[in-house]
């Protein structure tokens, strides 16, 4: 055999010990990749699991807010809030900021409602992304001999199991024509006038 052709074949099984070796080296890598692959695979299960969990909690906060607001218990209802939270009837414009001026609305509408009020919130969807809650729902209010029946749309942002932003969406003039008495929204919201503070 002449030295070109022993010199070929040298070269052709080199050729095909380094392919092994690179396809040895490959298949260490992926094998020393896989458990990375499958922690990764673990750790989005969890979170996804956790995301779960928070918003099953988030949702039931907030059905459980509305099933409160029939009891027209002031303490209970501002358990949900904490102490900067903010509340908007968006039709009315300003927003509540605080518990303070929360509790203050609070107060006057059981007041003004318990004197011979039902009050229910009537769910009809629920949905939550995150650390929001969108609820579509229908209030019913009875009160000194009148009533109305309330389309609103409301809008929760929580966070460690309280409503530290809540709006609500719904047309004035519809709960104005059924409940007469005019709720102070603005005056709590802006505070007293200049000549009392």
């Amino acid at each position: 055999m002449s030295h070109q052709h022993l010199g070929r074949r040298f070269a052709h099984v080199e050729w095909w010990c380094l392919v092994v070796l690179i396809l040895g080296a490959a298949g260490s890598i992926a094998h020393a990749q896989a458990p990375a692959r499958e922690q990764t695979v673990a750790r989005t299960a969890d979170d996804e699991q956790l995301r779960c969990d928070e918003t099953a909690r988030n949702e039931a906060l907030i059905r459980a807010f509305y099933v409160a607001w029939s009891r027209l218990d002031v303490e209970e209802l501002m358990s949900y809030f904490n102490e900067t939270s903010v509340w908007q009837n968006v039709p009315d414009g300003e927003p509540l900021r605080g518990a303070s001026a929360i509790r203050k609305l609070i107060e006057w509408l059981v007041e003004d409602w318990t004197r011979d009020a039902k009050v229910n919130f009537e769910v009809h969807s629920l949905a939550s992304r995150e650390n929001l809650v969108f609820s579509e729902r229908v209030d019913h209010v009875e009160s000194l001999g009148r009533s109305v029946d309330l389309p609103v749309v409301g809008v929760f942002l929580i966070e460690n199991e309280k409503i530290v932003e809540w709006r609500d969406y719904y047309d004035g003039a519809s709960y104005s024509s059924g409940l007469p008495p005019r709720i102070p929204w603005r005056d709590i919201a802006n505070g007293p006038p200049r000549d009392e503070r």
